[in-house]
């Protein structure tokens, strides 16, 4: 059973190499993968027919490969890859610069899934360096294509698509996480739970699922810090101050010492901080 504390190590499928790399980015266990939150997200809801795409959009198309030509440019010795799909209306090309790998990942016959920008050069139009993956059919649940796909935070040979390969069924395969934060609270504040929370942060159906993920999370921080306050001030009332005081003689002494008049509110906090200093404990009232 996969627990917030598994090392990823300790996953079954998940190879060393991408371990290793999660290690250099401070990711060893669930906790920390689910924690590395997106830094964006790119909108590839748009699933239109090959015949309506426009160029200068970011579209997801889907159709079966057709054919997947690897040539080298003369000039840069550059390696491009295309491989064209067909839908019930029309086919397009799709253009990778530098991936030979890609060619490998595309069967021919294979229906795949591209996103990315529609672009136009040389009297034809083309998807440039879009993400992909083979689907089964309409009911498949995509993870780089289609939708809002989030876009984290990288380091080299790691990128955005393994860590969604990673994330993605580990988010699916847990149960109801244990929130502290109350659930009346939560209810309060018209917040999410973490579990809910935690998938709309990685995987969201709207840009509306992000903000509230966010909301969240910005709560969470706060509360804790709140927390932190109360219980620094819970242990410092068991600690012990000389009691000091000032009269209000020396207050207006002090006052007009000052080059400006103070605001109803500078009087009320003067007040409030004499009666902390005038207590035999130490003051917090600014925690």
């Amino acid at each position: 059973m996969i627990t917030l504390s598994t090392p990823i190590a300790a996953i079954k499928g998940v190879p060393t190499r991408l371990t290793l790399k999660l290690a250099k980015m401070h990711i060893k266990t669930v906790h920390d993968l689910l924690w590395h939150f997106p830094a964006r997200y790119e909108d590839y809801t748009n699933i239109v027919p090959i015949a309506e795409l426009e160029a200068g959009e970011t579209a997801t198309v889907h159709g079966v490969i057709q054919n997947v030509d690897v040539r080298r440019t003369f000039r840069k010795h550059m390696v491009i890859v295309e491989a064209e799909i067909m839908d019930e209306s029309g086919s397009v090309v799709a253009v990778w610069f530098t991936q030979p790998y890609i060619a490998r990942m595309l069967p021919i016959g294979r229906m795949v899934s591209f996103a990315g920008k529609i672009a136009y050069a040389e009297d034809r139009m083309y998807i440039s360096n879009p993400s992909y993956e083979l689907i089964h059919g309409a009911e498949t649940q995509t993870k780089h294509t289609g939708g809002l796909i989030p876009i984290y935070p990288e380091t080299k040979g790691l990128t955005s698509k393994g860590i969604r390969y990673l994330t993605k069924p580990i988010l699916g395969g847990l149960s109801v996480l244990p929130d502290f934060i109350p659930q009346d609270v939560l209810k309060l504040a018209g917040l999410h739970d973490l579990t809910t929370a935690l998938r709309a942060i990685h995987f969201p159906n709207t840009l509306d699922d992000v903000t509230a993920a966010k909301k969240r999370f910005a709560f969470e921080d706060l509360f804790l810090l709140q927390l932190n306050n109360i219980k620094t001030r819970i242990e410092l009332a068991k600690e012990k101050a000389p009691a000091l005081t000032a009269t209000q003689e020396t207050q207006n002494e002090m006052i007009t010492r000052l080059p400006f008049t103070l605001t109803p509110s500078q009087k009320t906090s003067l007040a409030e901080i004499v009666d902390d200093i005038a207590k035999t404990r130490p003051m917090n009232r600014l925690l």
